[in-house]
């Protein structure tokens, strides 16, 4: 079982190296805005077990998104 605790935001590292890595400096600062609402979630695992491909899933989300 695993326990969302909350979205994965974006951080200007990932930004900086991105940057770096292809040389374009502007890069870096619109990597926040860029991947915003697209980095996943972070979980712990409440309890150990082996999630497969058919298994099926209940998810229970407190809140809706925007």
């Amino acid at each position: 079982m695993l326990f969302v605790t909350k979205e994965n935001m974006p951080c200007k590292y990932p930004g900086k190296v991105i940057a770096q890595e292809y040389g374009h400096p502007e890069l870096a600062g619109g990597f926040v805005r860029a991947a915003m609402r697209r980095r996943g979630i972070l979980a712990l695992v409440e309890r150990e077990g082996l999630i497969k491909t058919d298994d099926k899933l209940k998810l229970i989300h407190p809140r809706p998104r925007p």
